[in-house]
Parts: structure tokens; sequence; C-alpha cells
């Protein structure tokens, strides 16, 4: 049995390695939010991209209690205002084509519950402030190998496993991840290559069907989201515009594509709780008419929540859907851990906000005007929303009329397992 340190040092190697696939001579920027877990996992990254020969790591620290500071006790005239320097230091991974990591352990879960709406007007401007570029370019356009690693904080923990200690939650949900990346086991990177290949051949399977839409169907949910006929499926493993392969999320179990923002029809129950400018949205109910957002209900933060979807004219409509059977390691665990990366890989998933231009054939080579006219929604926000479960049925149905059985009772059908 691998002890804690050498989990530790294969999970920031697989985040380096697999996640960032850092290149001799590349410019690599970690970005942590505070906790000690975070501070780790940033500095053994780090260590990791020096042995890798990256030329030069940046990490940016950030915490929820400078932001909340900002909002609570600062002056109402200076809320929204961002550092020009941080906006640099990110940018310059873009103009440098090179590497970025975001460590987000969530220190402070609770920390904005009272001021929710403000706290997501908060984050959205911050978005569009700091990350502009590096989502339009960096992400949109990929000229960045980016990677999301989420540790656990000793806060978080202990809402994942609310019966213990502090310090026994944090335990656990440190060997929950090292069991999700596979870090716990001495040929890691080995076994992230299997994964890679398997989903890549999902992928390659949802692509030849030519999909015109998928059909969810649960509990309250009775949804029809509508893809282009230039839908791209994608997932786990992508690759920069200069063809350098990466992984996104660690861990991924997802398969996704790019919608036709215009066009999702129908209701459903989200499943997890959403996480908007640091509050958590549980009991939603969404419903869409002709590709927008036209009601939904909430059981906690439904101001929160309103306030996203008003941000701008696209975040109310989708940007992107995922599907993820209860095959994965994530879902496995029977936690729900009030955390997107991870809760987004145990369910099938819609986001409302921006699309991802790598989820249309061709999307990197097209203008922003070109994109929308495809069906790919232009937000400064992207938002996922889990929506299924072991009871929620797929299908696809094709532009030559076929339907196609995805999933049943949230399980992969065995053509597509």
């Amino acid at each position: 049995m691998s002890s804690f340190d050498e989990n530790l040092d294969r999970y920031a190697r697989l985040l380096v390695e697999q996640g960032m696939n850092v290149q001799p001579g590349q410019e690599v920027l970690i970005k942590f939010d505070g906790a000690t877990s975070g501070e780790e996992v940033a500095l053994c990254a780090m260590e990791a991209s020096y042995r890798r020969g990256a030329a030069f790591v940046d990490i940016l620290y950030e915490h929820p209690r400078q932001a909340y500071a900002q909002l609570a006790l600062g002056p109402e005239a200076e809320r929204f205002r961002f550092l020009q320097e941080d906006e640099s230091r990110i940018n310059r991974v873009v103009d440098a084509r090179g590497c970025f990591l975001s460590v987000r352990s969530d220190p402070e879960p609770d920390i904005f519950n009272t001021i929710g709406p403000l706290a997501g007007e908060h984050a959205s401007k911050r978005r569009k402030a700091l990350m502009g570029r590096f989502a339009d370019e960096g992400v949109n356009q990929g000229k960045v190998s980016w990677c999301v690693a989420c540790p656990p904080s000793l806060k978080a923990a202990q809402k994942v496993y609310p019966d213990l200690s502090a310090g026994e939650a944090y335990d656990l949900y440190w060997e929950a991840i090292f069991r999700m990346t596979m870090a716990d086991q001495s040929d890691c990177l080995e076994r992230w290559a299997t994964l890679d290949a398997k989903l890549h051949g999902r992928r390659d399977k949802l692509n030849a069907l030519k999909i015109a839409h998928l059909h969810f169907r649960g509990p309250a949910t009775d949804l029809r989201v509508y893809l282009s006929r230039r839908a791209n499926w994608i997932g786990s493993s992508s690759k920069t515009v200069d063809g350098k392969t990466f992984n996104p999320n660690v861990p991924s179990f997802e398969v996704f594509t790019t919608p036709d923002y215009r066009m999702t029809e129908g209701c459903v129950s989200v499943t997890r709780p959403v996480k908007v400018g640091g509050v958590l949205v549980e009991g939603l109910h969404l419903i869409f008419r002709e590709g927008k957002l036209v009601s939904f209900d909430a059981a906690t933060h439904r101001d929160a929540y309103a306030s996203l979807i008003a941000t701008d004219e696209g975040a109310c409509q989708l940007g992107e859907i995922a599907l993820v059977g209860v095959d994965s390691p994530v879902w496995q665990e029977q936690r729900v851990f009030k955390n997107v990366l991870y809760d987004e890989n145990a369910a099938s998933h819609l986001a409302t906000g921006m699309g991802y231009a790598e989820g249309i054939s061709g999307g990197w080579g097209l203008s922003q005007d070109e994109l929308r006219e495809a069906g790919c929604n232009q937000s400064v926000t992207h938002t996922d929303a889990m929506i299924s479960g072991e009871d929620v049925d797929v299908d696809a149905v094709t532009y030559d009329d076929r339907s196609v059985a995805l999933l049943r009772d949230g399980r992969w059908v065995e053509a597509f397992a």
C-alpha cells in the first residue's frame, strides 16, 4: 500500500505530465486558492514542472476571504476593482502558448452564503476582467494546455463527510481523490492512457451517429438538447492548436459537445448542488423554451442563480452537454462532493453560458460571429449542472431519424460501454 507522500507525488506528476503536459522550455502558471493542501499541490506541481524542463513557473495566489472582504467590508465604489498585474500574468501564459493549472481547494465553502448574488456578480466580472483572453484565446483557440485540480480543504471535507471530525474527513477525502485519479496505483500514468483510449473510442462512436438531438428522461425530466450538424464530441485528452495533447480535468470521465444554444426544449431536474459565486444552489429545476432558460425553481440560493443567468444574453442558454455513466469511479464513491470537478464527472450534465469552440468541427478556425452562427453560445459565464443518476435514460435521435439508446438507468448501454 502506497504512502500518502507517494500518492501525492504521483498526483502532482499526473497534473503536470498528463494534465498540462509540460514540455521543455514552456512557461507555466499555477493558480491556487489558499488552503494548505492547495499550496502543497501547487508547490509539488511547480517542482514537477521544472523537472519536466519548464523555463519558468509562476504561482498566483488568491483566497476567497479577499473577495469577501472587498465586497462586504470595502467601499462600494471599489467592489469590482481587479488588479491589472494579475491580468497581465494570466495573459502572459496565453502569449507564450504555455501551460495553466488551476488548483481549487475551496478553503471557505460557506463564506459567501449571506451575499450570494453580489458574490456571483463579482465572480462573473472577475472572470471577464482577468480571464477574458484566457477563455477566448487560451481555451477557445487552443493556445494553452490547461488543467483543473481540486485537493480538499478541511472545511470542504466536512461538507462531504459531515459525521466525521475535520481531520478524519480530510484524510478520507484525499483517499477518495487518489482512488478517483488512480494516483494510488503505481502504474497510474499507464492506467490514464488506457482510460483515455476508452473515452476517445466512445466519443468516436457518438460522432459517427450524426446526432440531431439528445433526449433525457427521468423524474421531473423530459429534455431535448439539439446539436449542430457540425457538433464534435470531445472528452478526456484534448490537443492545443500546436498539436500538444493535454487533459483539462483530473479526473475526467465525461464525453461532451457544444449544443446549439438556440434550440433546447423541455424540463430537467438538477441532481446535485450547483456552485454559483461561492454558494451552493440546491434543488434546481429548469425549464427551456426555444433555447432559453425561461423558468426555474431552487430550494436554496435562488437569488444567486437568478443573478447568474442574468449576467449577459448567453448566460441563460446552453454552452455544453456532457454524458457520464454510473461506471464512473466518481459515481462509485457514492458521495456528493459539492465540487464541480468531481460532481460533473459523476453524472451527465449541462452547462449554461460559454460554449467550447472545440465542440464545433473546425471551431478553432472560426470567428466569434461564425461560432455563434454554428450554434456555439457566447457568454462570460460557464456553469455546470448535473442532470442524471440511476433513474435517467438518454437517447440519441440522429439526423436520419433513428433513435439510439445511449444510457439506461444512468448506465452506458453495451455498445458504448
